[in-house]
Parts: structure tokens; sequence; C-alpha cells
């Protein structure tokens, strides 16, 4: 299995409404990818406009395919 991790600096005081458009329109493309497995959201308590995103997969290459993909990359920004 491979992890895929994202590092996001949100807005100050919008880091649980992204996490919220990550779950409703990422997650969603994600899950019809090849290999994806999973995705998990955390919010840091030390700094609460960091997000990261952990996507799971089943294989390097699986991941990496969605690395190019303009749709997925223009839903988060």
């Amino acid at each position: 299995m491979y992890t895929r991790i994202v590092e996001i600096t949100s807005k100050s005081g919008k880091a649980r409404e992204l996490c919220n458009t990550i779950e409703e329109k990422v997650v969603p493309i994600l899950k019809k990818q090849t290999g994806f497995v999973d995705e998990t959201v955390l919010v840091s308590d030390a700094e609460p406009n960091q997000v990261l995103g952990l996507s799971l997969w089943n294989s390097k290459e699986d991941a990496s395919v969605t690395i190019g993909n303009n749709t997925r990359r223009s839903t988060i920004r």
C-alpha cells in the first residue's frame, strides 16, 4: 500500500470548511480512480490553518496517475 500526503494551508478560520470540501468534492473523484483505497483529512491543533490529506492507494503507480489529473487539482484549489 502507498500513502500520498498533501499539506494544505487554509485561509484563517477556513480549515473545517476545506475539510468538508475535500470530503464532498475530492473524495468522490478519488473513488473513481484505479487503486484508490481511502482518504483521511487531518487538521492540526497546533496550527489550525494546516490541513493534511492522506490518501491510500494499492500501489505507487496508482497514486502517481492522479498527480497530473487537472480535475483533481482544480477541485482542491
